[in-house]
This record gives structure tokens, sequence and C-alpha cells, in this order.
């Protein structure tokens, strides 16, 4: 139910009659039309309205609109509501869920505006309602292609940085161990220096082909 302070300011009466003119639009319309007491209570909705929310069309009068409404945006609807009753607009428009009994959520773009009688007093809300699913999905769809890019871009960007910064202490460790095996700096001494030497120079010169390999993987992708 709405909140406490959304009261009706009169009186819900039966469902007003209509001419045949505005049944035929009413029913036949592509999209949902609702017509809902200032209480929030519904007070008939048409075929494509029903459709959306997932229930029988007769079943929908009676029903407060925030029991088709999803949960996490009942505040939102309600804060709608109560601002366009006390006169802050005459009308409001809102992308908001709805649930249906199976627990679907579709999204919809409501476009409401508030019917006032000729003393200026709040009779009914007439609601136009829009499945706009489709479109939120390939919104969604795309911006997560978007962040996926982005991501994809960050990491090729720091794996060439830190490629790149690797391979200039690299190059002086083979640089220096290859001076050390020509031993033009003087002699090595034991024997074994020669062997620690060897190994220096073999292990940053396989590092810096791992490091060359990554750098040619980054710059493929």
């Amino acid at each position: 139910m709405l909140s406490p302070s959304v009261v009706p300011l009169v009186h819900e009466g039966d469902r007003a009659p209509a001419t045949d003119p505005y049944r035929q639009v009413f029913e036949a319309a592509g999209v949902g039309i609702a017509r809902v007491a200032p209480s929030g209570r519904v007070l008939e909705g048409n075929q494509r309205f029903a459709e959306i929310v997932g229930r029988p069309q007769e079943a929908l009068v009676g029903l407060n609109v925030l029991d088709l409404t999803h949960p996490e945006d009942h505040a939102v609807t309600a804060a709608e509501i109560e601002a366009t009753l006390y006169g802050q607009r005459p009308r409001y428009t809102l992308e908001k869920r709805y649930i249906r009994p199976d627990g679907t959520v579709v999204w919809v773009h409501v476009s409401t505006v508030l019917m006032r009688d000729t003393r200026g007093e709040p009779t009914e809300f007439v609601s136009v309602i829009e499945d706009i699913t489709e479109r939120r999905q390939l919104q969604e769809a795309m911006n997560s292609a978007r962040a996926a890019e982005r991501a994809s871009q960050a990491k090729t960007e720091f794996l060439s940085r830190m490629s790149h910064e690797l391979r200039t202490p690299l190059n002086a460790v083979i640089g220096f161990s290859e001076l050390l095996q020509l031993q033009t700096l003087g002699p090595l001494g034991a024997p074994r220096y020669a062997e620690y030497v060897k190994d220096i120079h073999d292990s940053a010169s396989h590092l810096l082909s791992l490091v060359n390999s990554l750098l040619e993987m980054t710059s493929l992708e």
C-alpha cells in the first residue's frame, strides 16, 4: 500500500461510464492504459496493461499500483504520486519495474497525468504504460560490452607498460653478465663464479624472451 500520507482526497466511486469511441481506443491501444484512484487503487486497465503486468484484466481492479510494482521501486513510485497529488506538478513520467506473479520483471515507461474536477480536487490518475524491457536489456548489454572493452584496454595497457619497464633492467642484467663472462673487467676468480654468471645471463635472457612474447601478444590484441 502507499504510505499513510497518501490518502484519498475524493470518494473513490465505481468506474465512470465511457463513451464507445473512448472504450474502443482504451481497449485497442498498443500501450497499457490504466485509471488509478488518488489512493493508488486501480480503477481499470486495458488489455495491453493486463498483458504487461501478467494478470487477467478483471483481476486488476482493486489492486494498489504498489502491488504491481517491483519492491525496489516502491519508494520512487509513492514519491511521484504524492508530489503530483499535492500540487507540485500536474503529471509525472517514470521508468520503473513491474513484477509479474511468476516473478518475471518488466521494465516500463509510465506517463501519468492527474485529472481534477471543476473544484480542482483530484479525481484520478490516467497512466500510459509502455513496455521497455527489450530496450533496457539492450542498454545493459551495451553497457556491459563497453565495460568489458574498457577493462580489456586497461589490462593491455598495464601489461604493455609493465613489460616495457621489465625490459630495461633485464637488458642491463644481460649486458653486465656478458661483460663478466668475457672477463673484460678482470678474472672472475673461482670457477664456480663463471657458472653463477652464466646462470644469471641465461635466466635474464629467458625472462626477456617471455617479456617480448608478452609484448607481442598485447600488440596483437
